[in-house]
């Protein structure tokens, strides 16, 4: 019997003959989870003039959110994240993960 190739696949083992202790074996499935799924990056950035956060990403076409709480940018992102994949880039959202990072100047003194 031949088993695919792919490293995050593994032979079916027999039944334990005794209750099973959790295993490393469902991280490693976590683990292959993560690595086959699409990372989208988003990046947040803080406009001063405007006092709010403004996020957009090259690779998500059609997000634009702008906020000035940090935490609602991540909500209305993770919110609106699905649809906008899901319609603009046909894929499906549980396959796709962001990659948020925020950018934000602040001054050393107090002005």
């Amino acid at each position: 019997m031949r088993f695919p190739a792919w490293p995050c696949s593994s032979p079916p083992r027999p039944a334990p003959s005794r209750p099973a202790k959790p295993s490393s074996s469902t991280a490693a499935r976590h683990r292959c989870r993560l690595a086959s799924m699409k990372e989208l990056t988003v990046h947040a950035t803080w406009d001063a003039e405007a006092k709010a956060w403004i996020a957009f990403s090259d690779d998500l076409p059609g997000l634009a959110i702008e906020h000035p709480d940090f935490d609602m940018v991540m909500e209305i992102l993770l919110d609106l994240g699905p649809d906008l994949v899901e319609s603009n880039l046909k894929l499906d959202p549980k396959d796709v993960r962001f990659h948020l990072i925020a950018e934000r100047v602040l001054p050393v003194a107090a002005e």
